[in-house]
């Protein structure tokens, strides 16, 4: 069945000092994803933190750690081009968005992406 799930583009972020993506970045995404159906691909990705959405809290030895949300992002590619072309690089390269920075690591013996910007 047909379902929507909540998620992000993975791999980008806003533009520096701006809390949401601005009329540029969501024309351009309206651009690069309003082809015929079935022509672009999303990989699902698990297991991505956003750090801004960070709860401090102290573990046993009074360090600060941080509860952070887990969700879910999005690869898209373009897949009608002959090169399926990468829709967050593309939105990165036409400078509406800025690249996020990422930290893989081990979390609970599963691998995880820390969104830290």
């Amino acid at each position: 069945p047909a379902q929507a799930i909540e998620a992000h583009l993975y791999g980008v972020t806003y533009k520096s000092g701006h809390t949401k993506y601005g009329p540029e970045a969501q024309f351009e995404m309206h651009q690069l994803t309003n082809g015929r159906p079935g022509t672009i691909w999303a990989v699902v990705r698990g297991g991505v933190q956003k750090s801004r959405e960070v709860i401090p809290v102290k573990d046993n030895h009074d360090n600060e750690l941080y509860h952070e949300l887990e969700s879910y992002s999005l690869c898209l590619y373009d897949t009608l081009a002959m090169n399926p072309i990468n829709i967050a690089k593309e939105l990165i390269e036409k400078g509406v968005v800025d690249p996020a920075d990422m930290t893989q690591m081990e979390k609970d013996g599963k691998r995880i992406v820390q969104l830290t910007n």
